[in-house]
């Protein structure tokens, strides 16, 4: 399993760098694409506010900095396989 994200990292990393060599521009549309369809899936998913409780434009505002900074750290779909399943990272399951 960590074999398999390391190399769908390594992947990734390495197309932004083609996209990047190519066409700046294309890099940054790609980029926030991906972002945009992220948060708008959260909204719909009625999954958007984080943990912690703050509701209202101040969750908001938390929330969005909250899943801004996972996503550009940790990433979505290593944030799904691995690091969620243990209880550290799982707020949920620290009652």
């Amino acid at each position: 399993m960590t074999l398999m994200a390391s190399l769908h990292n390594l992947s990734r990393s390495l197309g932004c760098a083609i996209m990047l060599a190519a066409d700046k521009n294309l890099l940054i549309m790609f980029l926030g694409g991906e972002y945009a369809l992220h948060f708008l899936i959260k909204v719909l998913r009625d999954d958007f506010l984080a943990y912690f409780r703050a509701e209202g434009l101040f969750g908001g505002v938390l929330s969005s900095l909250y899943h801004l900074m996972v996503k550009l750290v940790v990433g979505e779909r290593a944030k799904r396989e691995n690091l969620v399943k243990t209880r550290a990272m799982n707020p949920a399951k620290w009652l």
